[in-house]
């Protein structure tokens, strides 16, 4: 249940349309658009959009998230990020393991492959545990958006390890284990003494863990 506090009378009028959406110009992998539509008064406005080029057609989703939790550890369970650099922030990010998904992939695929590429784990020991549909992040500035698949990996089980990743072109990733008690002063930590950025995802679920254990 939740409270609505406040509820403008515009909204109630639900005006709101997509009129035209326009390519304005398009590379490799984004695409800059502009869109009009109606506001709730069915006013016609405009608004310039950044989208990906690279969203399946099978799939509502451009990509993946994945929140790793490495279970069998003699000091404690863990939390699996990777650290690299991304060249729009200027900054060493740290990030869930991510990717986008592959032609006729599932999400469970995607993120299974995406694991093993990026941090090298595969084996019997991983096990999806859930999987959260269609998250948005910047929906002023994009429409993309992601499934955030939850996975543990047990690391006592027989056949699960840890070889060479297995990156793409260009791609140079260094993957960390942070204790899941205690993660967000570990990552702060981490952020100070690295002068890193942290992905808004990873802080929120680091956020939401401290709210948890007070």
């Amino acid at each position: 249940e939740f409270d609505r506090i406040l509820l403008s009378w515009t909204m109630k009028q639900n005006n709101n349309k997509i009129l035209s959406n326009t390519v304005c110009h398009k590379e490799k992998w984004l695409s800059l658009h502009k869109i009009k539509y109606t506001d709730p008064l069915g006013t016609v406005r405009e608004w310039e959009s950044c989208q990906r080029t690279t969203r399946q057609p099978h799939i509502s989703v451009d990509g993946i998230d994945i929140l790793c939790i490495m279970k069998g550890g003699e000091d404690g369970d863990k939390v699996l990020i990777v650290n690299q650099f991304r060249p729009p922030t200027g900054h060493f990010m740290l990030e869930f393991p991510a990717g986008l998904i592959d032609k006729d992939e599932t999400i469970e695929q995607a993120a299974l492959r995406e694991l093993h590429e990026e941090t090298g784990f595969i084996g019997d020991g991983i096990k999806i545990i859930k999987i959260v549909p269609e998250l948005y992040l910047e929906t002023g500035l994009t429409n993309s958006c992601c499934s955030l698949v939850h996975v543990e990996v047990d690391t006592k089980i027989k056949g699960t390890s840890l070889p060479a990743q297995k990156l793409d072109d260009g791609e140079f990733i260094e993957v960390l284990l942070f204790p899941l008690k205690g993660f967000l002063s570990s990552l702060q930590e981490y952020q100070k003494k690295e002068g890193c950025g942290i992905d808004a995802k990873v802080y929120t679920f680091a956020l939401g863990l401290s709210f948890s254990s007070q």
